[in-house]
């Protein structure tokens, strides 16, 4: 049997493996100390995660859950799709882009879906190794059908994030972040 855990300590985050290696018929174990195996290994944090929603609470809520799950070095916040998209284009040249981006569905100026269709029409999505996860605060049958379409959407979250919402993506996308 193998459990999966992650922990803070201070600044940094560990992940926990713990193996038993026997039971006996009864369900419990013989020996703590000869079934048990702990394995603690450090985890490498993001270098940059973008936040991109129109909503200045819902930002101070997920910066607040990011930065307490401490999984970036860097987070930056903007308000729309288009100077999310400003900013992907600027930072390009520099090889420094986003692991992680955070888009909401429904902002003004430029939505969620109007940032998809131009990040696929830039081939960001085969350049950049950037994984993107959508924020909806009403999962409207209609926009997660929409949501299919796109191949670099990998998953949708309810707004606000939540620390087990952090968790369990880093476990999924990110399981290569171990030091």
């Amino acid at each position: 049997m193998l459990t999966f855990y992650q922990f803070n300590y201070g600044k940094q985050n560990y992940q926990v493996l713990i193996a038993v290696k026997s039971k006996t018929g009864t369900g419990y174990f013989r020996n703590y100390s000869e079934n048990l195996i702990f394995l603690f290994t450090p985890m490498r944090s993001l270098d940059l995660i973008v936040l991109v929603d129109d909503d200045e609470t819902t930002n101070h809520v997920n910066l607040r859950t990011l930065k307490r799950t401490n999984i970036a070095k860097d987070i930056r916040i903007f308000m729309n799709g288009e100077q999310a998209l400003a900013f992907l284009k600027s930072i390009e040249p520099s090889g420094l882009y986003p692991e992680l981006i955070f888009l909401d569905i429904k902002m003004p100026i430029m939505d969620g879906f109007e940032f998809l269709e131009i990040y696929q029409d830039l081939n960001f999505h085969n350049t950049l190794p950037t994984q993107i996860m959508m924020l909806t605060s009403s999962a409207s049958f209609y926009d997660l059908n929409r949501l299919e379409k796109y191949s670099v959407v990998k998953r949708h979250f309810p707004k606000p994030l939540t620390d087990y919402d952090v968790k369990q993506m880093m476990q999924d996308f990110f399981p290569g972040q171990l030091a």
